[in-house]
């Protein structure tokens, strides 16, 4: 009958349809944000009638889009990640700037933030602009904060993030008292029973005395790719807030263990200032744990030797306040309970500590929760990914 389509018909038609709007899509994008596609590519050949049904009447028109791609300018110049350093939200007056993330610095505030309703991060990598999930690089930056923890831990910079992966790195785990090895953050050799013998937190404490505070470099300048684009014209496009972290203000740990020091001499009848501990610790302790580390048998000689002095200092100190105690068995005791309380509290969250494991659980949750999707998780941004998902409200309108 005439004006009957079947749906053979009806799917060539639309396969035409499609191809057709393909090369609509890239001309309208070019006039609407020519500063990103005019780094991309479009490659186009004629329709044969293996791909659709062919028409004489418009046979020069019939094509097929073979491809559609960014090269790496516009790959920085249509991601976005909409964060500061501290996880501070970008604002309209901010200018595309480096951020600090573990041991590198990454891009943030970019234009794209402010141009379109939804935004996409995305990186070149091994010679595609690939998207990337912006809470890795969230998570990354303060941990502590997505894992529910009060403070940040002053001696790291956060995780690193490399090929859409949450990698650990050597400073994080210094700075939790734990040696970086292959990867991954665990105890030196005979670090469990160090911990056991002097305490978890006070142990840790000691190791991470010469942990390097410095900051990674920061690159000279943003890429030349952002200069001379024009003015945001747009607010922020991601709501996501964060609270900002709270560091330690100074070195808690010596004035927190003092002054449960004073309150357990109270109840037990003494007078003694951890002064006694601080100085063990500072002077005499690091030498002798350091040859723990490689020898556990003498493990009878260091607590002797550290009681030894630490009981000679307490005898010497109560003299002198004409008071005298059995030193060995008093000073010893004290010292067990204030480790222990420092362990319970934990106020350097040495026990929050992610390993690898940890850590690939948490990315791929991350993944799961961002792309809503079981796989394919590094999807490469190409012009046709950012009409479906990017540019969609500003084709409706």
């Amino acid at each position: 009958m005439y004006g009957h389509i079947s749906k053979l018909e009806l799917d060539h038609a639309l396969r035409y349809a499609e191809e057709a709007t393909k090369v609509f899509l890239f001309d309208w994008s070019k006039t609407n944000f020519p500063d990103i596609f005019e780094h991309a590519k479009i490659e186009i050949r004629p329709a044969t009638s293996k791909d659709y049904y062919i028409p004489s009447s418009i046979a020069d028109k019939c094509i097929v889009v073979t491809e559609t791609s960014f090269d790496e300018k516009a790959c920085l110049l249509l991601a976005c990640f909409p964060f500061k350093e501290n996880l501070q939200k970008c604002e309209k007056s901010d200018r595309v700037q480096w951020v600090p993330l573990g041991q590198q610095h990454i891009l943030a505030c970019q234009p794209a933030c402010f141009t379109s309703q939804t935004t996409v991060d995305a990186e070149w990598r091994n010679g595609k602009c690939v998207q990337v999930n912006p809470f890795k690089k969230m998570f990354a930056m303060l941990p502590e904060r997505h894992l529910g923890l009060k403070s940040k831990q002053p001696f790291q910079d956060g995780l690193d993030f490399e090929e859409g992966k949450l990698k650990l790195n050597r400073k994080y785990c210094e700075a939790f008292g734990l040696s970086f090895v292959r990867g991954n953050c665990q105890p030196h050799e005979g670090q469990d029973f160090l911990e056991i013998l002097f305490g978890k937190t006070i142990y840790r404490k000691i190791l991470t005395k010469n942990v390097n505070v410095s900051k990674p470099s920061k690159p000279a300048s943003v890429p030349d790719a952002f200069n001379n684009l024009p003015k945001k014209q747009n607010q922020p496009t991601d709501d996501l807030t964060v609270p900002d972290i709270s560091e330690p203000k100074s070195d808690s740990v010596s004035n927190l263990a003092a002054e449960i020091a004073k309150e357990l001499a109270a109840d037990i009848g003494m007078d003694i200032s951890l002064s006694i501990l601080e100085r063990l610790l500072k002077k005499q302790g690091p030498k002798l744990l350091k040859k723990a580390t490689s020898k556990l048998v003498i493990k009878s000689v260091l607590i002797h030797s550290i009681v030894r002095i630490s009981t000679s200092m307490a005898i010497a100190s109560l003299k002198a306040m004409g008071k005298m105690v059995g030193g060995f068995t008093s000073l010893l005791a004290i010292y067990d309970l204030v480790a222990m309380v420092l362990d319970v509290m934990d106020p350097y969250n040495y026990d929050k500590v992610l390993d690898l494991k940890k850590l690939k659980d948490i990315d791929h949750q991350l993944d799961l929760q961002y792309y809503s999707r079981e796989d394919n998780f590094d999807k490469e941004v190409t012009p046709e990914f950012l009409w479906d998902i990017v540019y969609s409200s500003n084709l409706e309108s």
